[in-house]
């Protein structure tokens, strides 16, 4: 089992870091290297193990993303075209339209903020060797 298998039995696509504060992410082999150049950088010896945190794509509630956007598409044609004291009830066949558009943006839409799910303790040389 690989380390990606272990802390990802759902098989997502998983980004990793070697400093949990760092702002960037990469693949893991990726951020391997990485970590062993910063430490070539810092004329510093790379650990033999290292711990490795995973982040994966964070899920998205599409559920709000519809009722924001029907409630604030109604408030805005309340404002310009219905009765300011009697605001219009929003209908099924409405939140039906909404849920359509909704979805049809999501499924086109790629999430790029991640979300820590773990670590896991690395042995260097399975993924780099100087030669």
């Amino acid at each position: 089992m690989t380390h990606e298998q272990a802390i990802n039995p759902q098989n997502t696509a998983l980004l990793w870091t070697h400093n949990i504060d760092s702002d960037r992410i990469y693949p893991l082999k990726e951020a391997i290297e990485i970590y062993i150049t910063e430490c070539k950088d810092n004329d510093e010896s790379p650990l033999d193990v290292v711990q490795i945190h995973a982040f994966k794509k964070k899920e998205m509630s599409v559920d709000w993303f519809v009722e924001d956007a029907i409630e604030n598409l109604m408030m805005r044609l309340d404002e310009e075209y219905g009765n300011y004291d009697d605001p219009t009830e929003i209908t099924q066949k409405m939140k039906d339209a909404a849920s359509v558009f909704v979805k049809a943006v999501v499924a086109d839409y790629d999430i790029w903020q991640h979300e820590p799910i773990g670590s896991v303790e690395i042995k260097v040389s399975d993924y780099w060797s100087e030669s």
